[in-house]
Protein backbone atom coordinates (compact mmCIF):
# COMPACT_ATOMS: atom_id res chain seq x y z
CA UNK A 1 0.00 0.00 0.00
CA UNK A 2 1.15 3.54 -0.74
CA UNK A 3 2.04 5.60 2.32
CA UNK A 4 0.69 9.12 1.97
CA UNK A 5 1.45 10.44 5.48
CA UNK A 6 4.96 11.97 5.74
CA UNK A 7 7.37 9.88 7.81
CA UNK A 8 8.24 12.76 10.12
CA UNK A 9 4.59 12.97 11.19
CA UNK A 10 4.43 9.23 11.82
CA UNK A 11 7.67 9.38 13.81
CA UNK A 12 6.32 12.20 15.96
CA UNK A 13 3.45 9.98 17.08
CA UNK A 14 5.78 7.59 18.89
CA UNK A 15 9.30 9.04 19.17
CA UNK A 16 10.40 10.16 22.63
CA UNK A 17 13.80 11.61 23.53
CA UNK A 18 15.21 9.60 26.42
CA UNK A 19 17.65 11.12 28.94
CA UNK A 20 21.35 10.38 28.89
CA UNK A 21 22.72 8.12 31.57
CA UNK A 22 25.04 9.42 34.26
CA UNK A 23 28.50 7.81 34.62
CA UNK A 24 28.44 4.38 36.26
CA UNK A 25 29.05 4.35 40.00
CA UNK A 26 31.90 1.85 39.68
CA UNK A 27 32.73 -1.24 41.70
CA UNK A 28 33.60 -1.42 45.38
CA UNK A 29 35.88 -4.43 45.47
CA UNK A 30 37.36 -7.35 43.56
CA UNK A 31 37.10 -11.10 44.04
CA UNK A 32 39.65 -13.68 42.90
CA UNK A 33 37.98 -16.92 41.88
CA UNK A 34 39.45 -19.81 39.87
CA UNK A 35 42.11 -17.52 38.44
CA UNK A 36 39.57 -14.84 37.46
CA UNK A 37 39.46 -11.36 38.98
CA UNK A 38 35.81 -10.34 39.22
CA UNK A 39 34.62 -6.80 40.15
CA UNK A 40 32.12 -6.60 43.02
CA UNK A 41 29.40 -4.01 43.65
CA UNK A 42 27.42 -3.87 46.89
CA UNK A 43 24.04 -2.25 47.42
CA UNK A 44 21.16 -2.65 49.81
CA UNK A 45 18.87 -3.42 46.89
CA UNK A 46 19.41 -4.19 43.21
CA UNK A 47 16.86 -3.85 40.43
CA UNK A 48 17.31 -5.91 37.26
CA UNK A 49 15.66 -4.09 34.35
CA UNK A 50 15.29 -0.48 33.26
CA UNK A 51 11.72 -0.46 31.96
CA UNK A 52 8.83 1.31 33.63
CA UNK A 53 8.46 -1.37 36.34
CA UNK A 54 12.16 -1.48 37.23
CA UNK A 55 12.54 2.29 37.27
CA UNK A 56 9.46 2.68 39.41
CA UNK A 57 10.74 0.11 41.92
CA UNK A 58 14.14 1.83 42.11
CA UNK A 59 12.61 5.29 42.53
CA UNK A 60 10.31 4.15 45.33
CA UNK A 61 13.16 2.37 47.14
CA UNK A 62 15.36 5.44 46.86
CA UNK A 63 12.61 7.78 48.07
CA UNK A 64 12.31 5.62 51.18
CA UNK A 65 16.00 5.95 51.96
CA UNK A 66 17.14 2.70 50.38
CA UNK A 67 20.57 2.12 48.85
CA UNK A 68 19.60 0.95 45.38
CA UNK A 69 21.25 0.41 41.99
CA UNK A 70 19.89 -0.68 38.60
CA UNK A 71 21.40 -3.09 36.09
CA UNK A 72 20.14 -3.19 32.52
CA UNK A 73 21.00 -5.19 29.44
CA UNK A 74 20.20 -2.15 27.30
CA UNK A 75 19.06 1.14 28.77
CA UNK A 76 15.87 2.37 27.12
CA UNK A 77 16.06 -0.66 24.83
CA UNK A 78 13.38 -2.86 26.36
CA UNK A 79 9.76 -3.36 25.49
CA UNK A 80 8.50 -0.46 27.61
CA UNK A 81 10.80 2.08 25.98
CA UNK A 82 10.52 0.78 22.41
CA UNK A 83 6.91 -0.24 21.94
CA UNK A 84 4.91 2.10 19.74
CA UNK A 85 1.83 1.24 21.72
CA UNK A 86 -0.43 2.30 24.54
CA UNK A 87 0.04 -1.21 25.92
CA UNK A 88 0.81 0.17 29.38
CA UNK A 89 -2.60 1.58 29.94
CA UNK A 90 -2.91 2.67 33.54
CA UNK A 91 -5.62 0.99 35.56
CA UNK A 92 -7.01 2.61 38.67
CA UNK A 93 -9.80 1.79 41.08
CA UNK A 94 -12.22 4.45 39.92
CA UNK A 95 -15.60 2.87 39.24
CA UNK A 96 -17.89 4.67 36.81
CA UNK A 97 -17.15 8.07 38.38
CA UNK A 98 -18.63 6.91 41.69
CA UNK A 99 -15.42 6.96 43.70
CA UNK A 100 -12.53 4.56 44.10
CA UNK A 101 -13.78 1.07 44.91
CA UNK A 102 -10.67 -0.94 45.76
CA UNK A 103 -12.53 -4.13 46.63
CA UNK A 104 -14.30 -4.21 43.27
CA UNK A 105 -11.01 -3.71 41.44
CA UNK A 106 -9.34 -6.45 43.52
CA UNK A 107 -12.14 -8.86 42.61
CA UNK A 108 -11.66 -8.03 38.94
CA UNK A 109 -7.88 -8.57 39.12
CA UNK A 110 -8.13 -11.95 40.83
CA UNK A 111 -11.14 -13.17 38.85
CA UNK A 112 -8.91 -15.04 36.41
CA UNK A 113 -7.59 -17.20 39.23
CA UNK A 114 -3.97 -16.04 38.90
CA UNK A 115 -3.71 -13.83 42.00
CA UNK A 116 -4.74 -13.94 45.64
CA UNK A 117 -7.37 -11.37 46.49
CA UNK A 118 -5.32 -9.75 49.26
CA UNK A 119 -2.45 -9.19 46.82
CA UNK A 120 -4.92 -7.87 44.26
CA UNK A 121 -6.32 -5.49 46.87
CA UNK A 122 -2.85 -4.07 47.55
CA UNK A 123 -2.41 -3.53 43.81
CA UNK A 124 -5.77 -1.78 43.62
CA UNK A 125 -5.02 0.52 46.55
CA UNK A 126 -1.61 1.40 45.13
CA UNK A 127 -2.93 2.14 41.66
CA UNK A 128 -4.22 5.61 42.54
CA UNK A 129 -0.95 6.68 44.13
CA UNK A 130 1.03 5.21 41.23
CA UNK A 131 -0.97 7.18 38.68
CA UNK A 132 -0.79 10.40 40.69
CA UNK A 133 2.97 10.04 41.05
CA UNK A 134 3.42 9.62 37.31
CA UNK A 135 1.28 12.69 36.69
CA UNK A 136 3.41 14.63 39.19
CA UNK A 137 6.50 13.58 37.23
CA UNK A 138 4.95 14.94 34.03
CA UNK A 139 3.12 12.05 32.38
CA UNK A 140 0.50 13.91 30.28
CA UNK A 141 -2.62 11.87 31.02
CA UNK A 142 -5.84 13.38 29.66
CA UNK A 143 -7.95 15.46 32.04
CA UNK A 144 -11.30 17.18 31.95
CA UNK A 145 -11.75 20.91 32.46
CA UNK A 146 -11.77 20.54 36.24
CA UNK A 147 -8.62 18.40 36.45
CA UNK A 148 -10.24 14.98 36.71
CA UNK A 149 -8.34 12.21 34.91
CA UNK A 150 -10.38 10.82 32.03
CA UNK A 151 -11.04 7.06 32.14
CA UNK A 152 -12.39 4.51 29.71
CA UNK A 153 -13.35 0.86 29.71
CA UNK A 154 -10.78 -1.58 28.33
CA UNK A 155 -9.73 -5.22 28.23
CA UNK A 156 -11.88 -7.22 30.68
CA UNK A 157 -12.97 -4.26 32.82
CA UNK A 158 -16.66 -4.04 33.55
CA UNK A 159 -16.33 -0.30 34.28
CA UNK A 160 -14.10 2.55 33.16
CA UNK A 161 -10.83 2.21 35.08
CA UNK A 162 -8.27 2.77 32.34
CA UNK A 163 -6.44 5.86 31.17
CA UNK A 164 -3.55 6.50 28.79
CA UNK A 165 -1.98 9.24 26.73
CA UNK A 166 -2.06 7.37 23.44
CA UNK A 167 0.58 5.34 21.58
CA UNK A 168 3.48 6.95 23.46
CA UNK A 169 2.22 6.00 26.91
CA UNK A 170 4.79 3.30 27.68
CA UNK A 171 7.69 5.35 26.32
CA UNK A 172 6.66 8.45 28.22
CA UNK A 173 6.38 6.43 31.42
CA UNK A 174 9.97 5.29 30.98
CA UNK A 175 11.12 8.83 30.24
CA UNK A 176 9.61 10.53 33.30
CA UNK A 177 10.71 7.70 35.62
CA UNK A 178 14.22 7.67 34.14
CA UNK A 179 14.52 11.40 34.69
CA UNK A 180 13.45 10.96 38.31
CA UNK A 181 15.90 8.08 38.84
CA UNK A 182 18.73 10.21 37.49
CA UNK A 183 17.67 13.16 39.62
CA UNK A 184 17.75 10.95 42.71
CA UNK A 185 21.26 9.77 41.85
CA UNK A 186 20.39 6.07 41.51
CA UNK A 187 23.39 4.06 40.31
CA UNK A 188 22.96 2.57 36.84
CA UNK A 189 25.00 -0.25 35.32
CA UNK A 190 24.26 -0.49 31.60
CA UNK A 191 25.11 -3.30 29.15
CA UNK A 192 24.97 -5.68 32.08
CA UNK A 193 23.11 -8.99 31.85
CA UNK A 194 22.15 -10.92 34.99
CA UNK A 195 22.79 -14.64 34.47
CA UNK A 196 22.58 -16.34 37.88
CA UNK A 197 20.87 -15.52 41.18
CA UNK A 198 22.98 -16.31 44.25
CA UNK A 199 21.67 -17.37 47.65
CA UNK A 200 22.89 -18.78 50.96
CA UNK A 201 20.26 -21.50 50.85
CA UNK A 202 17.68 -19.39 52.66
CA UNK A 203 17.64 -15.97 51.03
CA UNK A 204 18.99 -14.13 48.01
CA UNK A 205 22.47 -12.65 48.46
CA UNK A 206 23.04 -11.19 44.99
CA UNK A 207 23.57 -12.24 41.41
CA UNK A 208 26.25 -12.87 38.82
CA UNK A 209 26.23 -10.80 35.63
CA UNK A 210 28.11 -10.56 32.35
CA UNK A 211 29.51 -7.24 31.14
CA UNK A 212 31.22 -7.63 27.71
CA UNK A 213 32.83 -4.21 28.01
CA UNK A 214 34.77 -5.38 31.09
CA UNK A 215 36.41 -8.38 29.47
CA UNK A 216 40.14 -8.63 30.09
CA UNK A 217 42.89 -11.20 30.43
CA UNK A 218 42.12 -11.44 34.14
CA UNK A 219 38.37 -11.56 33.47
CA UNK A 220 37.90 -13.16 30.03
CA UNK A 221 34.15 -13.68 30.42
CA UNK A 222 33.46 -10.15 31.65
CA UNK A 223 31.87 -11.41 34.85
CA UNK A 224 30.67 -9.07 37.60
CA UNK A 225 29.27 -9.84 41.05
CA UNK A 226 26.48 -7.77 42.57
CA UNK A 227 25.85 -8.32 46.30
CA UNK A 228 22.56 -7.16 47.80
CA UNK A 229 20.06 -7.84 50.55
CA UNK A 230 17.02 -7.35 48.31
CA UNK A 231 16.64 -8.18 44.61
CA UNK A 232 13.88 -6.94 42.30
CA UNK A 233 13.49 -8.78 38.99
CA UNK A 234 11.87 -6.34 36.58
CA UNK A 235 13.30 -7.40 33.23
CA UNK A 236 9.86 -8.36 31.94
CA UNK A 237 9.61 -10.56 28.91
CA UNK A 238 7.85 -13.91 28.52
CA UNK A 239 10.82 -16.01 29.65
CA UNK A 240 10.76 -17.68 26.21
CA UNK A 241 7.71 -19.65 27.36
CA UNK A 242 5.93 -19.28 24.03
CA UNK A 243 6.90 -20.34 20.55
CA UNK A 244 5.10 -17.35 19.07
CA UNK A 245 5.46 -14.05 20.88
CA UNK A 246 5.11 -10.34 20.28
CA UNK A 247 8.30 -9.78 22.30
CA UNK A 248 11.49 -9.21 20.28
CA UNK A 249 14.02 -11.98 19.76
CA UNK A 250 16.50 -11.89 22.63
CA UNK A 251 13.99 -10.40 25.08
CA UNK A 252 14.29 -13.30 27.49
CA UNK A 253 13.08 -11.63 30.66
CA UNK A 254 14.09 -12.80 34.13
CA UNK A 255 11.57 -15.55 34.83
CA UNK A 256 14.15 -18.26 34.12
CA UNK A 257 16.55 -16.81 36.69
CA UNK A 258 13.87 -17.05 39.36
CA UNK A 259 12.92 -20.63 38.48
CA UNK A 260 16.55 -21.74 38.35
CA UNK A 261 17.15 -20.24 41.79
CA UNK A 262 14.32 -22.35 43.18
CA UNK A 263 11.87 -19.53 43.80
CA UNK A 264 8.22 -20.51 43.93
CA UNK A 265 6.16 -18.51 41.46
CA UNK A 266 2.92 -17.25 42.98
CA UNK A 267 0.57 -14.39 42.11
CA UNK A 268 1.78 -14.25 38.55
CA UNK A 269 -0.52 -12.06 36.49
CA UNK A 270 -2.26 -13.71 33.57
CA UNK A 271 -0.67 -13.89 30.17
CA UNK A 272 -2.63 -11.78 27.72
CA UNK A 273 -2.91 -13.10 24.22
CA UNK A 274 -3.62 -10.52 21.54
CA UNK A 275 -2.77 -9.61 17.99
CA UNK A 276 0.91 -8.96 17.37
CA UNK A 277 3.31 -8.90 14.44
CA UNK A 278 5.67 -11.76 13.75
CA UNK A 279 9.10 -11.84 15.36
CA UNK A 280 10.93 -10.18 12.49
CA UNK A 281 13.04 -7.30 13.69
CA UNK A 282 11.31 -5.52 16.54
CA UNK A 283 7.60 -6.37 16.71
CA UNK A 284 4.99 -3.80 17.67
CA UNK A 285 2.19 -4.87 19.93
CA UNK A 286 -1.30 -4.03 18.83
CA UNK A 287 -2.21 -0.53 19.90
CA UNK A 288 -5.79 0.34 20.73
CA UNK A 289 -5.13 3.86 19.52
CA UNK A 290 -4.29 2.57 16.05
CA UNK A 291 -7.18 0.11 15.88
CA UNK A 292 -9.76 2.71 16.85
CA UNK A 293 -9.13 4.61 13.62
CA UNK A 294 -10.53 1.56 11.78
CA UNK A 295 -7.39 0.33 9.98
CA UNK A 296 -7.32 -1.53 6.69
CA UNK A 297 -6.73 -5.16 7.75
CA UNK A 298 -5.77 -7.60 5.02
CA UNK A 299 -3.47 -10.54 4.30
CA UNK A 300 -1.17 -11.25 1.37
CA UNK A 301 -1.00 -14.57 -0.45
CA UNK A 302 2.03 -16.00 -2.26
CA UNK A 303 1.19 -13.95 -5.34
CA UNK A 304 1.07 -10.74 -3.34
CA UNK A 305 -2.68 -10.38 -3.71
CA UNK A 306 -4.62 -8.74 -0.89
CA UNK A 307 -7.29 -10.80 0.84
CA UNK A 308 -9.93 -9.02 2.90
CA UNK A 309 -10.38 -12.10 5.05
CA UNK A 310 -12.34 -10.53 7.89
CA UNK A 311 -15.36 -10.37 5.59
CA UNK A 312 -15.57 -14.17 5.94
CA UNK A 313 -16.16 -13.85 9.70
CA UNK A 314 -18.74 -11.08 10.01
CA UNK A 315 -22.21 -10.78 8.56
CA UNK A 316 -22.09 -7.16 7.48
CA UNK A 317 -19.62 -4.33 6.92
CA UNK A 318 -21.08 -2.47 9.90
CA UNK A 319 -20.57 -5.48 12.17
CA UNK A 320 -17.00 -5.92 10.90
CA UNK A 321 -16.08 -2.26 11.38
CA UNK A 322 -17.66 -2.11 14.83
CA UNK A 323 -15.67 -5.10 16.05
CA UNK A 324 -12.40 -3.86 14.60
CA UNK A 325 -13.00 -0.66 16.55
CA UNK A 326 -13.87 -2.59 19.72
CA UNK A 327 -10.66 -4.60 19.33
CA UNK A 328 -8.84 -1.39 20.24
CA UNK A 329 -9.98 -1.61 23.86
CA UNK A 330 -10.66 -5.35 24.01
CA UNK A 331 -7.32 -6.40 22.59
CA UNK A 332 -6.55 -9.42 24.82
CA UNK A 333 -8.06 -12.57 23.39
CA UNK A 334 -11.14 -13.73 25.29
CA UNK A 335 -12.98 -16.92 24.34
CA UNK A 336 -16.38 -15.47 25.26
CA UNK A 337 -15.83 -12.63 22.80
CA UNK A 338 -15.74 -15.08 19.89
CA UNK A 339 -19.42 -15.79 20.51
CA UNK A 340 -22.10 -13.79 18.74
CA UNK A 341 -19.66 -12.37 16.17
CA UNK A 342 -17.69 -10.24 18.65
CA UNK A 343 -14.17 -8.76 18.69
CA UNK A 344 -12.05 -11.85 19.45
CA UNK A 345 -13.09 -13.32 16.10
CA UNK A 346 -10.43 -10.95 14.74
CA UNK A 347 -7.75 -12.96 16.59
CA UNK A 348 -9.11 -16.24 15.27
CA UNK A 349 -9.24 -14.92 11.73
CA UNK A 350 -5.64 -13.68 11.83
CA UNK A 351 -4.46 -16.96 13.36
CA UNK A 352 -6.12 -18.94 10.57
CA UNK A 353 -4.58 -16.72 7.90
CA UNK A 354 -1.16 -17.34 9.42
CA UNK A 355 -1.80 -21.09 9.48
CA UNK A 356 -2.55 -20.90 5.75
CA UNK A 357 0.84 -19.30 5.12
CA UNK A 358 -0.46 -15.84 4.36
CA UNK A 359 1.08 -12.68 5.76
Amino acid sequence: MTQTIPQDILDALTDVDMPRLAPEPGFDDKLSLAGHVIPVHRAGAMVVGSGAAGLRAAVELKRRGGDVSIVSQSAWGGTSACSGSDKQTLHTANTADQGDNFKEMARAIRSGGAMDEDTAYIEAVGSVRAMASLQFLGLPLPQDGLGGTLRYQTDHDEVGRATSCGPRTSRLMVKVLAQEALRLGIGFFNQTTAVRILSDGHRVTGFLAIRPKDRSEQNPLGLALFRCEALVLAAGGPGELYRDSVFPNGCFGSLGLALEAGLELVNITESQFGIGTRREGFPWNLSGTYVQVIPHIYSLDDAGQERHFLADYYRSTQELASNVFRKGYQWPFHAARMLDFRSSLVDLAIFRETQKGRR
